[in-house]
């Protein structure tokens, strides 16, 4: 707790001359725009000059709320994940009682946004409509039940994942009600300068517009997946089978574009998100048992494995009732030499990806 109130303080320091009005004793939640008619805009950023440029961009109308990430408060090692979690929650408690938050959209660039996603999941707890979340730069593996905006550089060799080869988009169907991207111009560190962030503005304009998705109707269902007798450890970077038992209060209806699906998502707090994550059939009728398949993380610790319903156009139905860990287990160091190279492959790729400071 000591450690924490003095990164609070740190953030409290690097703030004080931020633009915007304080929204609290210490100044770490700000706000321009305040007169605004629209749905506030909560953002977390990564420096000063950020701020007033993305409000200015968006113009007088939209109220933006200005928070700060970690970036040059922690370093990104072992632990950060849960330490972002934790100012996440803290900056929940603060929001709720400065603001009218019963609809408003939440965000982040960089560092920033692993923070965004989970204020998003508190306040949706909390009963706040959060229209959208939108990740800069990081995409999130935390499954909400909100559309999504994911903006990437058309040069961020490090982050946008359409650059190395891969393709995100049926994870995001499934962890998201809908979902899209938004690709502007620059590299990683690049996008709040002169040249481009008016780009980065358009970009969140556009995705805070809520003609881009057309409304679902709601999924009445509630349903739940618990796990059987997880097992306490697997090895690393390996495959294994986890049962679990699926109930729901009503039949479920199979449609081309109602196809129920079991994700599932690993969640560290010592590493965050592993790109370990899979999708499987729902038993038919929505209820039953079912033999989950499950990759594993490929680095050994403690991790959290979330299973959770989704349906391919719609995304996670009955989140309030899944939106914890399922069951944590402990991932152990791989005797397969395969399953070890590839587990340094992705240790390798992961310390490329971290961020070394400065803006996103």
């Amino acid at each position: 707790m000591a450690d924490f109130n003095k990164k609070l303080k740190l953030l409290q320091h690097f703030m004080s001359d931020w633009a915007g009005e304080p929204a609290d004793a210490a100044g770490l939640v700000r706000i321009l725009n305040p007169r605004g008619s629209r749905p506030p805009l909560i953002w977390c950023f990564n420096g000063q000059n950020e701020f007033p440029m993305l409000a200015g961009d968006l113009g007088p109308d939209q109220p933006v709320i200005a928070l700060r990430s970690l970036n040059l408060v922690a370093r990104i090692e072992k632990g950060r994940p849960a330490l972002d979690n934790r100012i996440a929650d803290h900056y929940a408690e603060l929001l709720l009682a400065a603001f009218d938050l019963s609809r408003c959209s939440v965000g982040g660039n960089c560092q920033g946004a692993p923070i965004a996603a989970r204020i998003a999941a508190n306040l949706l707890r909390r009963g706040c409509v959060v229209e959208t979340v939108i990740c800069m730069e990081w995409p999130s593996l935390s499954p909400l039940p909100i559309r999504c905006g994911l903006i990437f550089g058309a040069q961020s060799t490090m982050f946008n994942p359409f650059l190395q080869g891969l393709n995100p988009e049926p994870l995001w169907r499934a962890l998201f009600a809908d979902h899209r991207v938004e690709i502007i111009p620059g590299g990683h560190g690049e996008y709040f300068s002169e040249a481009n962030h008016a780009a980065v503005g358009a970009a969140v304009a556009r995705l805070l517009d809520p003609q881009w998705s057309a409304p679902k109707p709601a999924d009445s269902r509630v349903m739940t997946v618990e796990p059987i007798a997880p097992p306490p450890s697997l090895p690393a970077a390996s495959r294994a089978t986890i049962k679990v038992a699926i109930r729901s209060t009503s039949p479920a209806v199979a449609t081309p574009r109602d196809r129920l699906s079991v994700g599932y998502v690993w969640i560290s707090g010592d590493h965050g998100p592993s790109p370990a994550w899979g999708l499987q059939p729902a038993p038919r009728g929505g209820s039953g048992r079912l033999s989950l398949k499950v990759e594993t993380p490929g680095v050994e610790g403690e991790w959290d494995l979330y299973i959770f319903p989704t349906q391919e156009y719609g995304g996670p139905i009955s989140w309030l009732e899944n939106h914890m860990p399922k069951c944590r287990i402990a991932i152990e160091k791989s005797t397969n030499d395969d399953a070890a190279r590839g587990w340094r492959r992705w240790l390798g790729h992961l310390r490329r990806l971290r961020p070394t400071g400065g803006e996103g």
